[in-house]
């Protein structure tokens, strides 16, 4: 994450993991495959009504703040600083009011080379890995 508001989701995401193995391996054409079932954090509940949280929570600061310093800069733009800081906590309260679990039922085909077992990722794979939020 390029920021401590993609961390903060990354974090929430990784902490949300788990999965279950309802079964056992079994052979395909092109090697051997498991079926798992993946939960995760829904991204997309959590990120639907970011901007939005995040323009309401500027609008009210600027209301009460004192001192427009804080908001503006020199050339009477947004500071970044205020409109971090206005994404971070609509981040966090996005992550307590909408957060949810999305579970994906799906199929890690897996390749020997080279010595070891690889997982082949596919849409479905990479969908789950990010909580939805690849399409």
């Amino acid at each position: 994450a390029a920021d401590r508001v993609g961390q903060l989701f990354w974090e929430a995401l990784g902490a949300s993991f788990s999965y279950e193995i309802p079964g056992d391996f079994h052979a395909t054409d092109s090697g051997v495959a498991l079926d798992v079932t993946i939960s995760a954090l829904d991204m997309g509940a959590v990120t639907v009504n970011l901007r939005e949280r995040a323009r309401v929570l500027m609008e009210n600061r600027i209301q009460e703040a004192e001192n427009t310093d804080q908001i503006y800069d020199e050339n009477n733009e947004y500071r970044e600083d205020f409109v971090m800081d206005a994404l971070y906590d609509a981040a966090l309260e996005a992550l307590e009011q909408d957060a949810k679990t999305i579970t994906w039922d799906l199929t890690l085909n897996l390749i020997y080379e080279n010595g070891q077992w690889w997982i082949m990722p596919d849409q479905a794979l990479l969908k789950a890995l990010t909580g939805g939020i690849l399409n």
